[in-house]
């Protein structure tokens, strides 16, 4: 009877230890996934946006005996009561290696390595605002895709941040030391309230960027602080080259982690990685900042997906947080890019509504109104990721050339519709990607 009770509570403890494990899952785009929670129920409300609109109530679960992560759900679309499973991304052992301090300055002597929990205040210039974010009451808001923070530290052992996360599911992407080629992505839902970024690190000076990976209408991102062994580290700077993208759902990644056009059963924000996209791996390549500004089913003009004339990406361009607080605008000052990217007109092709006169003058007026926000930036308008435009192709580009603007230019890049809901997938975001940087790099001499 003694050792019957001895080998079952030896299998207690084996899976006790076994639910306690956080194995990510790398894939061959430099990303990890890992799951930040065990246990939880979300109720997501996607917001209007045509291809997305939907309730879902999941509960997320770590299976005690492996390192698979599944989500179970059940969703109501639109168009009826058919009840689904939500898969997620399954995770495997990664194959990564820890992250080192970097060493370009020496460390101060007598270094504080006793543990602290810092609010966002106590920061200070260590931390800095990355993409279309805010830093108020003490937290560090996002909504829009690749929006979050960046800080610096002098430390050792583990890193856990602390955040809160409302409405949907969906993923944090976290880089260490600028290393833009290994990012980690974390699973997170509502009553995820704290997530360790690193562990058992060595003592020395590191760089944590932590950006939403979903659009805007899926969820917001509240950083509110730190949890640490160490001391604060250098101010937190900008980065050389700054980026500024506006689009719609190709912008936003949308279905980019899926190479199937079905999407029925998987939980959208588990499969949007809004930094494996074409600009984000083009920002990724060239070490650059990235501020991101779109939404899934929008348009230049119109969208066909219910908000018609109020689906229109320049009605929200000077807004923060345009789920919660429109009102609340964005100082232009504060980050001035080197390129903005345009990728907008899918939609508006979708809807058919716009005439390709209206389109023309819209591309000319927007410019116009970039051109006055940034003097100095070069502006390309993209096309072609899920075919052209259509009838206003044609009129479009004859309007970047009527600007008689050196530095606006109108660019195809390469088309592939192999993800969720014929999107692009995670191999055509890279390829179109590897040509708008190569177009980034020819503007700007690099």
């Amino acid at each position: 009877m003694k050792r019957v009770l001895s080998l079952i509570l030896a299998m207690m403890l084996v899976f006790a230890l076994a639910s306690c494990t956080d194995t990510p899952d790398t894939d061959a785009n430099g990303t990890t996934t890992t799951t930040a929670q065990s246990a939880q129920e979300t109720t997501a409300l996607n917001e209007g946006d045509g291809e997305t609109n939907a309730t879902t109530q999941a509960v997320g679960q770590t299976q005690a005996n492996s390192s698979i992560a599944t989500t179970t759900a059940v969703k109501t679309t639109a168009g009826g009561n058919n009840p689904t499973t939500t898969k997620a991304p399954t995770t495997k052992v990664p194959v990564t290696t820890k992250p080192q301090p970097t060493t370009t300055k020496p460390l101060p002597q007598n270094v504080d390595y006793s543990a602290k929990d810092f609010d966002v205040n106590k920061l200070g210039t260590s931390l800095r605002v990355v993409g279309r974010a805010v830093n108020a009451d003490n937290k560090v808001t996002a909504q829009f895709t690749d929006g979050g923070v960046e800080f610096n530290l002098i430390c050792k052992g583990d890193v856990t941040i602390k955040i809160n996360w409302t409405r949907g599911p969906g993923l944090l992407g976290v880089v260490i030391n600028n290393d833009e080629q290994n990012v980690t992505n974390y699973k997170i839902t509502t009553s995820t309230k704290e997530v360790t970024i690193a562990k058992g690190l060595k003592a020395g000076r590191y760089t944590f960027k932590v950006i939403k990976l979903n659009e805007v209408s899926l969820n917001t991102f509240n950083f509110l602080g730190v949890k640490f062994n160490g001391i604060l580290g250098d101010k937190a700077t900008q980065r050389k080259i700054k980026i500024e993208a506006y689009g719609d759902s190709i912008t936003c990644g949308l279905w980019n982690m899926l190479d199937q056009h079905g999407v029925d059963g998987y939980e959208q924000g588990y499969y949007q990685d809004g930094y494996s996209t074409y600009v984000g791996f083009a920002a990724r390549n060239l070490g650059a900042d990235l501020s991101v500004v779109a939404r899934s089913g929008w348009g230049l003009i119109h969208s066909p997906y219910g908000l018609g004339y109020d689906g229109a990406i320049p009605k929200i361009w000077d807004q923060i947080l345009p789920s919660t607080i429109p009102d609340l605008k964005w100082d232009f000052s504060s980050y001035v890019p080197d390129v903005v990217v345009v990728n907008l007109g899918t939609n508006d092709k979708t809807s058919g509504k716009p005439t390709a006169m209206e389109m023309s003058n819209e591309v000319k007026r927007f410019s116009k109104e970039l051109r006055s926000k940034y003097p100095k930036c070069a502006i390309i308008w993209v096309t072609g990721m899920m075919g052209d435009f259509g009838g206003y192709t044609a009129s479009m580009q004859a309007a970047v050339k009527q600007l008689k603007d050196d530095k606006i230019k109108f660019v195809s890049l390469p088309y592939n519709t192999s993800g969720g809901q014929w999107h692009p997938n995670l191999a055509g975001h890279k390829a179109a990607g590897a040509a708008l940087q190569a177009e980034i790099e020819k503007i700007l001499g690099l």
